[in-house]
């Protein structure tokens, strides 16, 4: 039990003499095992979403920001805009058919949607790079079912890369998983 001393001591001449002053003298208390413990690892103490007060300085709780998947459309250069203005985000994706995709595509990119776009490539821009391909005479199935898996991605990659806020997915005309053979690139 910590020592405690009390001591009387008297207003100075400018307080009323009505009022009294007790100063409490207690020596500090040694912080509990939990306290110990979040000072050594640099953690803050929890405290259901109230302001933790440590060595004289308060510390909010921080909510980690949910992690969001973004997508950047190729531009008429060829390179996917990833200027934070031109994603899209996977809400707004979501709501998109099939044919409302290509359109978006064909738009951002400049290529003819009728003569040149029969395929665009989704690209992951972390880890193992998946590709995902959407066709275009796929039908609403095909691309609901590619919805889930870019679900199923936003779901689970926060659990493997915790600190990382938004997940970024590149939009291709085409299929980018073929490789293209360049008939004037001689090796040798």
């Amino acid at each position: 039990m910590p020592a405690t001393s009390v001591e009387h001591t008297p207003p100075p001449s400018n307080v009323p003499d009505s009022m009294d002053l007790t100063v409490v003298n207690e020596a500090p208390s040694k912080p509990s095992a939990l306290d110990r413990s979040a000072l050594q690892t640099h953690q803050p103490i929890q405290s259901n979403g109230a302001p933790v007060v440590v060595n004289g300085n308060s510390i909010k709780p921080v909510t980690p920001k949910k992690p969001t998947l973004q997508f950047a459309i190729q531009g008429v250069d060829g390179i996917p805009d990833d200027d934070p203005a031109a994603l899209v985000s996977f809400e707004q994706l979501s709501d998109f058919s099939l044919a409302d995709i290509f359109t978006l595509v064909a738009t951002r990119s400049g290529q003819p949607l009728e003569e040149a776009l029969a395929q665009v490539t989704f690209i992951c821009q972390w880890d193992d790079m998946t590709a995902l391909i959407a066709n275009r005479d796929a039908g609403e199935e095909a691309w609901k079912k590619i919805q889930r898996k870019l679900k199923s991605i936003l779901k689970n990659e926060p659990r493997r890369y915790p600190r990382k806020t938004m997940f970024l997915v590149f939009v291709y005309v085409g299929d980018y998983t073929v490789l293209k053979v360049d008939p004037d690139d001689n090796e040798g």
